[in-house]
């Protein structure tokens, strides 16, 4: 690891995968009122932007057809700055300088090489009940209750942490096909190797909800109930799973690199 004088703490990569390229400009300036740092922001997927995002010196765009967990993966790889975030494209930051209030609460834990900030949003209508810290526990959450997943553990949906550590736990399972269920798996993996999470305590982001297949939203939402939380369980609930910390980071080319949920 490098030491923290080493690390450049005044840009950050936020990365993603992209399959709304219409919500992009929105997305891009939404995240000037999250930061005051310099910042690139990589957008991951299938469909290219109009020609004019991509005359932003700090936005990038890398085509992929993969499933969510691949293209994030793609973005970590790709990311050339110290310290990473991921958004999604169906929402955008909130105009709270969140992402540098993230990198303040970080300087008051001294930035320990395992020091993550967990950030807190909104979606669709549901407000009141992600204000609370419980929820973003994993036992807050059924789906995700399997034996050697431990309910206390923090939740990891959107994060502030340094690129290299990421990298070194493996980044995303890419075995999973949705990136939610996988960031679960990542919380739970990077907890299990110590990493201490601290939640911030006002959202970062407002997305949108898409109700089961509503929307753009079925393949995902099969991808949930059909693959990644029956997986998430098995996977949870085995003996070799107790400690589960890290694994390749190249696991990505495992993946599909069509994702046929979304992609015949």
């Amino acid at each position: 690891m490098k030491e923290v004088s080493e690390l450049n703490t005044d840009a950050v990569s936020i990365f993603l995968a992209g399959i709304r390229p219409d919500n992009w400009n929105k997305l891009l300036d939404s995240v000037k009122a999250a930061t005051d740092r310099a910042f690139e922001l990589i957008f991951v997927g299938p469909y290219p932007p109009e020609s004019s995002i991509l005359k932003n010196p700090n936005v990038k765009f890398i085509q992929d057809f993969g499933s969510s967990t691949r293209c994030y993966q793609i973005g970590l790889i790709q990311a050339k700055y110290d310290f990473v975030t991921w958004s999604a494209d169906d929402g955008y930051f909130l105009p709270n300088r969140s992402i540098d209030k993230a990198f303040e609460l970080l300087k008051e834990k001294d930035f320990g090489n395992k020091e993550i900030v967990s950030f807190k949003y909104f979606e669709g209508n549901f407000a009141d009940e992600r204000k609370t810290d419980s929820f973003w526990r994993l036992g807050a959450h059924p789906p995700l209750k399997a034996k050697y997943a431990p309910p206390d553990y923090y939740l990891l949906m959107n994060g502030l942490l340094r690129r290299e550590y990421l990298m070194e736990v493996g980044g995303w399972d890419c075995s999973f096909e949705s990136h939610g269920i996988a960031t679960c798996d990542l919380a739970v993996r990077v907890q299990n190797d110590g990493a201490r999470i601290t939640l911030l305590n006002e959202p970062f982001m407002y997305v949108s909800h898409f109700p089961e297949t509503s929307g753009d939203h079925a393949p995902v939402h099969y991808a949930h109930i059909e693959h990644d939380e029956p997986y998430f369980r098995s996977l949870y609930d085995a003996t070799n799973s107790i400690g589960r910390a890290k694994i390749d980071i190249d696991n990505w080319q495992s993946a599909p690199s069509v994702w046929k949920r979304r992609f015949s």
